[in-house]
């Protein structure tokens, strides 16, 4: 029931652990991406910045190196969170914040233990995902 040209974006952050694009020089040379919608035969048509997906390439991205500034320092964090070291050099206050609380986590036994819990229960999922998966993969042969 709303004008369309009122919408607000919809913007999607994903952050890979992991290289996804390596098939070319040009490819491993950039770890931030940003896709837009865009029609299929009228490729000029497009929802510009409405509608976006952003992929940060974490692992590359810190191996590439960025300049100094917020998205640097939340890659750091998110790349190297466990290096006392290295996240002692971080001066962006929120991700210092962030640092804060996981320490305090850390600190909190039962919420170590829950998050543990939590963390297994995930690797269990997917265990059983990719066994089921497997399982019906050998039955359709």
């Amino acid at each position: 029931g709303e004008d369309y040209q009122q919408l607000r974006a919809a913007v999607g952050l994903h952050l890979l652990d992991f290289d996804l694009f390596t098939a070319n020089q040009a490819e491993l040379e950039q770890a931030i991406w940003r896709f837009e919608m865009r029609d299929e035969r009228q490729s000029e048509v497009t929802l510009g910045n409405i509608l976006q997906m952003n992929l940060i390439e974490l692992n590359k991205a810190d191996r590439l190196g960025l300049p100094e500034g917020p998205l640097r320092a939340w890659i750091t964090f998110f790349t190297h969170w466990r290096e006392e070291l290295t996240m002692a050099k971080i001066a962006h206050e929120p991700v210092k914040r962030a640092m804060s609380r996981i320490r305090e986590l850390s600190a909190d036994e039962e919420a170590r233990r829950l998050a543990f819990v939590r963390e297994r229960a995930l690797r269990d999922e997917v265990s059983q995902l990719n066994e089921a998966r497997q399982e019906g993969l050998e039955k359709g042969e």
